[in-house]
C-alpha cells in the first residue's frame, strides 16, 4: 500500500517540461494507494516556466479495479495551481483506453484532479465508484474539456455520479462539446454533473457547441452533439446540479459567478426522485441560458436568472372534417402549424 501511486508515482519540481503517455498494452491494475492507486502524477514547482506544462496523456491503456482514498484510478495534484499566460500547466488528456471498476473511499472513483485540467477526446469511463464525489472524475480547481467518449455506469455517494467540479479562488470551465454521458447515478445531487463554488471563484458551464445557438442548427446533431441521459440523482438535478454562495436576480451576466450556457445538446430521461422538477437541471444562484438542443423539461432555478431562448417549436397538424348539409358529404382536410 503506497501514500501515491500505488502502480506508478511520477513526481515533478524542476520547470523543465514533462509528458508521461501510456499507451496499447498498458495495464494498471490491482493496486492500492492513498491517492492515486493506478497512477499519481505530481507537480511541486510553484512557478513553472511560462510555456512549459506536464501532461499525463491516456492513448489506450487499460487501467483498472484498482482502489485509493481519493482517486481510484488517477491522482493528479498540483501543489501550486499557477495557470500563467498560456492556461493550467497540469493536464490529463484522455484519448482513447478504458479506466473502469476502480474504487475512492473520498472523492473521485476514476480520477481526482486538483490544480489541472481534464481533455477527454476518446476512450471510457465506467464503473468506477466514490463515497462521496465525483463517481468517474472529481476536478477540484480546474477545467474540464470533453469533445467524445464516453462516461457511463459511474457512482457516487455525494454528488456528481460521473463529473464532479469544485473551486474557491480559481476560475474553471466545464466544456462538454460532444460525447456521451449516461447511467451515471448519484446518492445527493448531479447524477451526470455536479458543481459547487466554495468562494469567489467563477464557474462557466458549456454544453454543446457555441455556434450551434444559431437558428439553423436549433436541434441535437446526431454524432456532432453531446448526448446525456439515463443518470439519476436520489434528491436534485437528475442530469446536471450547480451552486454558488453569489445571489443576485442582476439581468447582467457580469455580476453572476457562476454561468451555464446549454447550446446544441441532447438531454433526455434524466430523474431526480426527491425533486421531479429538476429532472434536467437543478441551478442555485447562476445564469442559466437555453440556447438550442432537444432538452426534456425539468428545470429548478433556486436564485439567479433562468432564459429559454430556443426558437419556438412550430408542429404541423393536419385538421380533417366533413360537412353533410343534408346531402352527400363533402370531406375536407387542412394543414395547420401549432407553435
Amino acid at each position: 500500500i503506497n501514500s501515491y501511486g500505488g502502480g506508478q508515482d511520477t513526481g515533478m519540481s524542476s520547470t523543465d517540461s514533462c509528458n508521461v503517455t501510456l499507451g496499447e498494452g498498458v495495464y494498471i491494475q490491482n493496486n492500492t494507494a492513498t491517492n492515486g492507486a493506478g497512477l499519481a502524477y505530481s507537480v511541486y514547482k510553484s512557478d513553472p516556466a511560462d510555456g512549459y506544462t506536464y501532461n499525463l496523456n491516456i492513448a489506450g491503456a487499460i487501467i483498472k479495479e484498482n482502489s485509493a482514498t481519493n482517486g481510484g484510478a488517477i491522482a493528479i495534484m498540483n501543489k501550486y495551481p499557477w495557470t500563467g499566460s498560456t492556461g493550467y500547466k497540469v493536464n490529463l488528456k484522455f484519448s482513447d483506453g478504458r479506466i473502469y471498476d476502480n474504487i475512492a473511499s473520498n472523492h473521485g472513483g476514476g480520477a481526482y484532479i486538483t490544480g489541472g485540467s481534464v481533455d477527454i477526446t476518446g476512450g471510457y469511463i465506467y464503473d468506477n465508484c466514490s463515497s462521496k464525489n465525483g463517481g468517474g472524475l472529481y476536478v477540484y480547481g480546474g477545467n474540464i474539456t470533453m469533445t467524445s467518449g464516453e462516461v457511463y455506469s459511474n457512482e457516487a455517494g455525494g454528488s456528481g455520479g460521473a463529473i464532479f467540479v469544485e473551486s474557491e479562488t480559481i476560475n474553471v470551465i466545464v466544456n462538454i462539446e460532444g460525447g456521451l454521458i449516461y447511467n451515471n447515478t448519484a446518492e445527493v445531487n448531479g447524477g451526470a454533473v455536479g458543481g459547487n463554488l466554495l468562494g469567489t471563484s467563477t464557474c462557466h458551464i458549456i454544453v454543446g457547441i457555441e455556434d450551434c445557438k444559431c437558428e439553423n442548427q436549433s436541434l441535437h446533431q446526431e454524432g456532432v452533439c453531446p448526448e446525456i441521459y439515463g443518470n439519476s440523482a436520489e434528491i436534485s438535478g437528475g442530469a446536471f446540479y450547480c451552486q454558488s454562495i453569489g445571489n443576485t436576480e442582476s439581468t447582467d451576466i457580469n455580476d453572476h459567478i457562476l454561468i451555464v450556457d446549454l447550446y446544441c445538446s441532447n438531454i433526455h430521461d434524466n430523474t431526480a426522485v426527491k425533486y421531479s422538477g429538476s429532472n434536467s437541471l437543478h441551478e442555485e444562484n447562476g445564469y442559466f441560458t437555453i440556447y438550442a438542443g432537444e432538452i426534456d423539461d425539468g428545470f429548478l432555478v433556486d436564485g439567479g436568472v433562468f432564459r429559454d431562448l430556443r426558437p419556438k417549436k412550430v408542429t404541423q397538424v393536419v385538421r380533417f372534417w366533413c360537412n353533410y348539409d343534408g346531402g352527400p358529404a363533402e370531406c375536407y382536410e387542412e394543414e395547420l402549424t401549432v407553435g
